[in-house]
């Protein structure tokens, strides 16, 4: 099942088209990186079996996917969470540019209406 994430410094999202599903919840994170660990994190917790997570954060993807290099304890802490939450299910997590990216849209739209009005 596909699922978008993206987050902001305040703000975390996944957008799941197949379920018609779209989550979104205020946290308060120090990073913007540390914040699409987050978004990530939300999808895994709420929705359940396979998933192919789609991000615009190239951090987190290439992380996961061991192209990068943890450098920072925190991050190191997030990713091990975040991997905690794949065992016994198939997850992959693919980079997309932002402009592809649905999550990002609903955020855009959230933070544009101050958290009001917007719809799925």
């Amino acid at each position: 099942m596909k699922v978008y994430t993206d987050a902001s410094k305040t703000v975390l999202c996944f957008v799941c088209p197949e379920k018609q599903k779209t989550v979104i919840e205020r946290h308060f994170y120090k990073t913007t990186n540390e914040a699409e660990y987050g978004a990530v994190l939300l999808a895994l917790r709420h929705l359940k079996g396979d998933l192919e997570i789609v991000v615009d954060s190239q951090l987190v993807a290439n992380q996961f996917n061991k192209l990068y290099k943890v450098r920072s304890p925190r991050m190191e802490m997030m990713l091990a969470n975040l991997r905690s939450h794949c065992l016994r299910r198939k997850v992959t997590i693919t980079w997309v540019e932002r402009e592809l990216n649905m999550a990002g849209r609903r955020i855009e739209k959230y933070e544009a209406t101050g958290g009001n009005g917007w719809k799925n």
